[in-house]
């Protein structure tokens, strides 16, 4: 139909009817490509959105484990001193066996990576498109990845302590010695001892006498007062993320 009209118009040589035929044609063409181009923008506003959605429950998520963290460190610290105080005394209670338990307790390794998938995956589509967003994302990140990577390795104090514990006296100590929910550990100070006791004196003797297992020890407890400290340094961080990724989001 168009082709009929031009065709008519350049025969009665109508250059008006041929200007209007081509702007109209033009216009339908250029708000056409600005409908795409609109749709195209709303689909990535959208996949951002969702991407910014799952980063910001992840942070909620790390803020909690960051938290069981926390107290897990501080737990053992606690135990960690209280094991340094039997070697320096070389004492014990009757049966040895809470004392034999705290240098058990000690060796205690927590697992600090946060949970980042969502983040990574964010990066790798090229959001967010915000800069002064993205630089905190990244700072946020970066913080937290550092802290992870101090406490990254096992410490020698860990495999030195359940080395000496006789294989036995520490599966009753993970049934007796611990309690979970989900993927926390709760660390049971005054812990049954077992039937037998015959290998607790032994084993405390060989802890307490062991100089690798002070040195390490000490080795140990300045990693984990390092790590707190760094976690203890970063509160608050992820709550101002997390309102910045609301804001964010309520808006765009």
């Amino acid at each position: 139909m168009f082709l009929h009209r031009i065709a008519n118009a350049l025969r009665r040589q109508d250059w008006a009817v041929i200007i209007i035929e081509f702007v109209m044609v033009i216009s339908g063409v250029l708000i056409a490509l600005q409908l795409d181009q609109w749709r195209e923008s709303r689909a990535v506003d959208a996949r951002e959105i969702k991407h910014l959605e799952a980063v910001r429950e992840d942070i909620k998520r790390n803020i909690i484990d960051i938290g069981d963290a926390e107290s897990a460190l501080r737990t053992v610290t606690r135990f960690g001193y209280d094991a340094l105080s039997t070697i320096a005394t070389k004492q014990c209670a009757s049966d040895c066996w809470l004392e034999v338990a705290a240098f058990f307790h000690a060796s205690k390794w927590i697992d600090g990576r946060l949970n980042n998938t969502a983040y990574e995956e964010m990066k790798r589509e090229g959001f967010p498109r915000d800069i002064n967003l993205r630089d905190k994302l990244s700072i946020y990140h970066d913080l937290f990845v550092q802290t992870t990577l101090i406490n990254a390795e096992l410490p020698e104090y860990r495999e030195l302590v359940r080395s000496i514990i006789p294989a036995h006296m520490q599966e009753h100590m993970w049934a007796y010695c611990f309690s979970f929910n989900g993927r926390n550990q709760t660390l049971i100070a005054d812990c049954p001892p077992p039937k037998n006791l015959a290998n607790v004196k032994e084993t405390f003797d060989a802890l307490t006498q062991n100089p690798r297992v002070e040195l390490t020890l000490n080795f140990w407890l300045s990693t984990v007062s390092l790590v707190t400290l760094a976690m203890k340094k970063q509160e608050g961080q992820p709550d101002k993320i997390i309102a910045d990724l609301t804001t964010y989001i309520d808006t765009h």
